[in-house]
């Protein structure tokens, strides 16, 4: 009876210290004009891979992801600064972009939206990176999972099998989420017409760009605490 209260207890912590990470709300806004342009049958596949791209990353995080880092000698502060400047990068190309609708360009997406055959290459180019990764899941994510993973009994054993698989139960609802937020966060902009879905656009993008600002100061502040502790006192 125990195993089974601490089994849910950190199902629902895991989930708990992932939402604020993850936020597929707000990250899911972020990424709808990424996507606009899509049907409803390669939305829903949109969202799909970008779930199971998002559970692939923090599974391979939970058991081999500082692993991986020891093996390349990287820390957490160097994924943030390079997963800083890629969401950045992201944002300034959306920001500097011409975002205004036109004719053909309307023309160009009811086209689109008749036919129903999706092009895989084309949409997994952007699926898994920036869309999935580092977007959604990146640094801070990473860094739950292993804190979460420590969490756990460094020996194999019972309770580590158990502890394991509440937080990929925890991961799992989380990735689900994140699948009705990508799938169904047209609704909500659809009903902003073209005038607000220009709106949300820009600002979407200028978040991305915050978020990636903020993720690699933070990657500095980082650095600046592990080497010269000194200075944050």
């Amino acid at each position: 009876m125990d195993i089974v209260y601490s089994f849910a207890q950190l199902v629902v912590f895991a989930f708990l210290a992932l939402l604020p990470v993850v936020n597929p709300f707000g990250t899911a806004l972020i990424i709808e004009p990424l996507i606009l342009s899509l049907n409803q049958k390669e939305r829903q596949y949109a969202a799909k891979k970008i779930a199971l791209n998002c559970l692939i990353v923090c599974i391979v995080a939970l058991f081999i992801g500082s692993w991986i880092l020891k093996l390349f000698g990287l820390s957490i502060p160097i994924i943030q600064l390079a997963g800083g400047i890629l969401i950045a990068k992201t944002g300034m190309d959306l920001l500097n972009g011409d975002s205004s609708p036109s004719k053909d360009s309307d023309k160009a997406v009811e086209t689109k939206k008749e036919n129903l055959d999706i092009d895989l290459d084309k949409l997994n180019e952007k699926l898994f990176y920036p869309y999935s990764f580092p977007i959604m899941t990146g640094a801070g994510t990473i860094s739950v999972l292993f804190t979460l993973a420590a969490q756990g009994d460094s020996k194999i054993g019972v309770h580590y099998f158990v502890n394991m698989a509440a937080i990929i139960v925890g991961v799992l609802i989380m990735m689900f989420l994140v699948y009705i937020c990508v799938a169904k966060t047209h609704v909500l902009v659809t009903k902003l017409g073209t005038r607000g879905t220009l709106v949300i656009g820009k600002v979407s993008a200028f978040l991305i760009l915050g978020v990636g600002l903020q993720i690699f100061v933070s990657g500095v502040a980082a650095l600046v605490k592990l080497y010269l502790p000194g200075l944050t006192h």
